[in-house]
């Protein structure tokens, strides 16, 4: 193997496993989602929830307490990255 070949390969090790979960927010427990709202973890924006209140979020694995704004609201919610292929619904308090 060349050189570069084998630093391509060293990187790729030293690179995070970043998971991408899919999650549909709802309003505390009503069956109400929230569409257009950004989401926040860490007070840093990984997204926004589309027109189902459904969002990608790629975090490395582990649980995460999360915020979600909508106009001047903020709600909190708890979720967690496993690499899970499903759908889950999460709900903001």
């Amino acid at each position: 193997m060349s050189r570069i070949a084998l630093a391509i390969v060293a990187l790729l090790f030293l690179v995070p496993d970043a998971m991408a979960d899919y999650f549909q927010v709802f309003d505390g427990s009503t069956p109400y989602y929230i569409p257009h709202a950004a989401v926040f973890v860490d007070q840093k924006q990984v997204g926004f929830t589309d027109a189902s209140g459904r969002i990608k979020i790629d975090l490395p694995k582990g649980t995460y307490a999360g915020e979600i704004a909508l106009k001047s609201t903020r709600k909190h919610m708890t979720f967690t990255i496993d690499n899970n292929e499903q759908l889950r619904k999460v709900a903001a308090q």
